[in-house]
């Protein structure tokens, strides 16, 4: 391998360009190695710009992704947990808050609840003057007549059958399994009030 030590005044900035050895230029000498696998260093500390703008190269190893089954959609308890959870959730905290329009088709009439009679009176039908004895009946005949417990498990069953999901994964998506509730109560009683439901 041979190398050449340069003055600034011995060469021209042309020179340097076509032999591929331009660095940045300090006072000092420059030494220029002539071999192509060699990188072309000052002597003084002056910053390599060159290598500075070069980006590092990454390797990515692929890697392999691999569904352990712990057994835990296989559990009846965690099945009945989860059941429960999104049934209790419902009738218990959600009714009240971004369920509560479903509350619009039940009517309290001498201490009992009943459906509504048309699409009308539920339209007129406020709720914000119901008591809190009334809408927790209100909840318990939604309970007791439309989301029972084996109800809520045969939706979950369709939500993770549709959406490839397993059943301790349901809690996780808690905003979804809400709106599919929620979807299922308005057209349940909805087709209950035309009487064209068909119980499916």
């Amino acid at each position: 391998m041979s190398s050449l030590i340069l003055t600034p005044d011995s060469i021209s900035l042309g020179s340097l360009r076509s032999i591929g050895a331009l660095s940045p230029m300090s006072p000092a000498s420059v030494v220029v190695k002539t071999d192509p696998l060699t990188i072309l260093t000052p002597t003084t500390p002056t910053a390599n710009y060159a290598l500075l703008a070069t980006k590092p190269t990454v390797f990515v190893r692929p890697s392999l992704v691999v569904d352990i089954d712990s057994g835990l959609n296989d559990s009846y308890v965690v099945q009945k947990d989860v059941t429960l959870y999104f049934m209790n959730i419902t009738l218990e905290k959600w009714i009240y808050g971004s369920l509560s329009s479903i509350l619009e088709f039940l009517v309290s009439k001498n201490g009992k609840i009943s459906l509504v009679k048309n699409m009308r009176e539920r339209d007129s039908n406020n709720i914000d003057k119901d008591s809190t004895s009334v809408l927790e009946a209100k909840a318990d005949w939604l309970k007791d007549h439309i989301l029972s417990e084996s109800k809520t498990r045969a939706i979950l069953v369709k939500i993770m059958r549709e959406l490839g999901l397993k059943w301790f994964e349901l809690p996780h998506r808690e905003s979804l399994v809400k709106d599919v509730l929620k979807r299922y109560l308005k057209n349940k009683l909805k087709r209950m009030v035309e009487g064209d439901d068909d119980d499916e």
